[in-house]
């Protein structure tokens, strides 16, 4: 992989697909791969056909590595989905008060 990063190689596929296989990493809890695909430059705040990110996964799902490594890559945590639910309000609904706690103060929302 360094190789093709000292050539300037990038990652060349529709945000759908990025979206899809960020979203499959963070469901499957593989912050290996996540750390590698965001080291490889993909899209961090690719969407899904919902609108759902990477991070709108994390949040439902109550991974707070995933979270924390999507925010120091750029993830846009303040995104909506379809239904108008952010990170944040996922976040509320797992009931995870040091991940709420985390967002909250990325966000600067109360």
């Amino acid at each position: 992989m360094a190789i093709l990063f000292e050539h300037d190689a990038q990652l060349c596929m529709p945000d759908s697909m990025a979206a899809s296989i960020l979203c499959q990493a963070v469901y499957d809890g593989d912050i290996i791969l996540l750390k590698r695909l965001l080291k490889a430059k993909i899209q961090v705040n690719a969407a899904d056909y919902d609108k759902r990110t990477a991070a709108h996964i994390a949040a439902a799902e109550g991974n707070a590595a995933a979270i924390k490594v999507l925010a120091e890559h750029g993830a846009d945590l303040t995104l909506e989905d379809r239904w108008q639910n952010t990170v944040k309000s996922e976040v509320k609904r797992s009931n995870t008060r040091v991940l709420f706690d985390y967002v909250k103060k990325k966000t600067g929302q109360s």
